[in-house]
């Protein structure tokens, strides 16, 4: 068959070889019987696990046990693909193969909490917040959950809050993740959430009672080596700084944020920091810096295959455009950035990117205008 054409080997360890086109998978596929599809379908995972060095091998057999309605098989290997998937950040696989593990029916409990979890924090990811916090509500209607698990999951509700705007609820569910976490003695989870609600608190203009508690959680996080919550705390310092104009204190935190990063070589956040910092780069009119920020931003983006934190770099990169008096430019990219967030379902961000535009429009107009008006006089001038 492969020296007919009708088979196609593929390079590596072991022979693997797939159907020569699409064409004739089709046609192979409507001539077989179920039962004959099943086996082939099985035969194919086997193939694949045999050479499961190959690169995404493990989701492949996955899907071929899907297609051959072997559940249990489908759940193990899924399960096992999604690990890789979440170490190279491809939240979008991880989506689809925890998708997988749902369609199967797991019956034990642990696993299915497992993997609607899973599959929330991936929507989240990838920027899909409302579909994020429907498949949260699914699990939180579970019974008997581990106290860590639903602390983990109140966390992700809360951040999935803060990222469309609704810092009510990011203060509601910042608050439930507290008591779980002091009634069990969680204490790595307790200083996150005090994190969170700091945060929430201070985005509702509440910095009153929202830093003090920043400060106890960074003061716990650094006291714990929880070098991820320390990065995002600092961040969400500077951020109430930077909103209260204080751009000096609000660069000095940044910088303190961005510091742990590189000395930690965590890769968790480092997308959020630089934007952060190229925020404050461009309001104190350094643009090349900032641009130099969005750089990096742009290369973690593709990396993670982020919609949520392309949408957020469009916005950003158009504001320094727009401070420089580049409209064209800003108004092309402020438009990218309301598509892409009213696709994941992000309304304040595709609002904002909206609102942003609004007087670049108009200037625009009224150049032209202008232009146009200065032609016509210029005209009947020379007549």
């Amino acid at each position: 068959m492969l020296h007919r054409g009708l088979l196609r080997a593929q390079n590596g360890p072991q022979l693997f070889c797939q159907v020569s086109s699409a064409l004739l998978a089709r046609y192979v596929h409507q001539k077989t019987t179920p039962e004959d599809r099943r086996t082939i379908h099985r035969r194919l995972a086997e193939c694949h696990i045999a050479a499961s060095d190959r690169d995404r091998a493990l989701e492949q057999a996955a899907e071929q046990y899907r297609l051959a309605g072997m559940h249990t098989e489908t759940i193990t290997y899924a399960l096992l693909a999604v690990t890789r998937a979440e170490d190279r950040h491809d939240s979008q696989t991880a989506a689809r193969l925890y998708n997988w593990v749902l369609d199967a029916g797991p019956s034990d409990l642990q696993t299915r909490a497992r993997a609607i979890f899973g599959k929330s924090k991936a929507l989240s990811d990838v920027g899909q917040m409302t579909h994020a916090l429907l498949t949260l509500d699914s699990l939180f209607s579970l019974p008997d959950l581990p106290s860590s698990l639903i602390t983990k999951a109140l966390l992700l509700r809360s951040d999935v809050a803060h990222s469309i705007g609704d810092h009510h609820l990011a203060e509601i569910a910042s608050r439930a993740a507290i008591k779980v976490a002091r009634d069990n003695a969680l204490d790595t989870e307790m200083q996150k959430a005090l994190s969170r609600l700091g945060a929430a608190l201070c985005n509702q203009r509440r910095g009153t009672e929202g830093l003090p508690l920043l400060y106890q959680s960074l003061s716990r996080s650094r006291k714990a080596k929880d070098f991820v919550t320390m990065i995002q705390t600092l961040a969400d310092i500077a951020a109430w700084h930077w909103r209260a104009g204080a751009y000096r204190q609000a660069t000095k935190y940044q910088h303190r944020s961005f510091r742990v990063l590189l000395a930690r070589g965590t890769d968790s956040v480092p997308g959020w920091a630089l934007i952060n910092l190229g925020i404050l780069q461009a309001d104190i009119g350094s643009y090349s810096r900032a641009r130099a920020s969005y750089s990096l931003v742009a290369q973690h983006a593709s990396r993670s295959l982020s919609q949520r934190l392309s949408a957020t770099l469009q916005t950003n990169i158009a504001e320094a455009y727009r401070a420089q008096g580049r409209w064209k430019r800003a108004i092309m990219l402020y438009r990218d950035s309301e598509a892409i967030s009213r696709r994941l379902g992000v309304t304040l961000a595709a609002i904002m990117a909206a609102a942003n535009s609004a007087p670049g429009i108009l200037s625009l107009v009224r150049i032209r205008y202008t232009s146009a008006t200065a032609s016509e006089c210029q005209s009947t001038f020379v007549r």
